[in-house]
């Protein structure tokens, strides 16, 4: 008896947890319009989008992992049709810091196969996968991209990275590879 009251005890708990968690850090979608890139396909739609990532805790800092340079992989979209643009010359893990009530602003490309409408920019529904470096080693971290995020979703990892959704959507979205990935432009 005692068994099946904890197990159910357990995932309350670890599901408490989680949502205090996704709560501190908040992601906002602060613009995106349509623009021009020079050497994209034809048929593909580019459009700027500045995204932010805020520590909404009063007191703790957030402290990630992150890519240098491919740090578009941190973020997904539900439309599975988008992908983010990026170029590198160097890239390298980083650990990110955001202190309470700051933020971190990104600026990327992402393109689409079909022109968005006005709608679908204002309700753009973007993930951030947050990879706690308090919770996640260098290795680990290492470990987790060399594994091109699994293509089920993590499945494979006794760590689990949390994905911070601007607009309420699952966690437990089953993803592609493709859009789990940047496209080097």
């Amino acid at each position: 008896m005692k068994r099946i009251i904890t197990v159910p005890l357990f995932a309350f708990l670890v599901m408490t947890a989680i949502a205090k968690e996704s709560q501190v850090l908040s992601l906002n979608v602060s613009k995106i319009y349509l623009t021009q890139v020079k050497n994209i396909e034809d048929k593909l739609r580019p459009y700027h989008i500045e995204f932010h990532l805020k520590n909404e805790s009063n007191d703790n800092p957030i402290c990630f992992w992150n890519m240098s340079c491919s740090w578009c992989t941190h973020f997904v979209f539900a439309n599975e049709n988008l992908y983010m643009l990026f170029s590198c010359k160097s890239n390298a893990p980083l650990r990110y810091l955001i202190l309470p009530k700051m933020n971190i602003k990104y600026e990327g490309i992402i393109v689409s196969p079909t022109p968005l409408t006005q709608n679908e920019m204002k309700n753009l529904q973007v993930g951030f996968i947050f990879c706690d470096a308090l919770k996640f080693t260098y290795e680990d971290y290492l470990e987790l991209r060399h594994g091109k995020w699994d293509v089920i979703g993590y499945s494979s990892y006794i760590k689990k990275p949390l994905i911070v959704w601007n607009i309420g959507v699952e966690n437990n979205l089953r993803r592609t590879q493709s859009s789990w990935i940047c496209h080097n432009h």
